[in-house]
């Protein structure tokens, strides 16, 4: 006849069928990667003065296993690369666990008086899994730290100056209600 079992006996041997072959059935299942990150800017800006270097800050977020890397693309906004920078791509690597890195741009001093330039830095090509964040582009100011010629001074409405062969002329005076209007005449 029937073996007679007792109540613990039966419920232990239920529960032993039911964890066992979830077990099983749990072990053809893979286990997800650690998320490799998000990168982006630290900022929107950033600012150097010729002659100097800009230090760009880049964040991973959501994640940082495994060594990732992003390329850094710097192109002339009003900046003239090759003259003013060295217009190449740059590749910053995130160690396994790394949250924040930094580039350090330098720009060429040179003796023309150039005003505030500017040059657009982008991010690309992310490595190792991790993904581009909602930050992709950064504007990078550059400060001329150009002097202008001897003698050089204020310039009244309908005057000029000439600096290494660039005439500068005022055309109207400068207040808030009126802006600058310059002409420029080369030769």
């Amino acid at each position: 006849m029937f073996a007679r079992t007792s109540y613990k006996s039966r419920h232990r041997t239920r529960f032993a069928r039911r964890v066992g072959a979830g077990a099983t059935a749990l072990a053809g299942l893979a286990v997800a990667a650690a998320p490799a990150g998000t990168f982006s800017f630290g900022l929107s800006t950033f600012s150097a003065t010729e002659g100097g270097a800009a230090v760009v800050t880049l964040s991973r977020s959501g994640g940082a296993s495994g060594e990732v890397a992003v390329t850094i693309t710097v192109t002339g906004g009003t900046a003239t690369a090759g003259t003013d920078f060295a217009s190449r791509p740059y590749t910053i690597t995130f160690p396994d666990g790394a949250t924040a890195a930094t580039l350090t741009i330098p720009f060429t001093d040179d003796t023309l008086v150039e005003g505030l330039e500017t040059v657009t830095l982008a991010l690309s090509t992310p490595t190792g899994g991790a993904v581009l964040g909602a930050l992709t582009t950064a504007t990078l100011s550059v400060n001329d730290n150009g002097t202008p010629a001897a003698g050089a001074g204020p310039v009244a409405a309908g005057r000029h100056r000439t600096f290494n062969g660039v005439t500068l002329a005022l055309l109207s005076e400068v207040a808030p209600s009126n802006p600058l209007n310059l002409g420029v005449f080369v030769g």
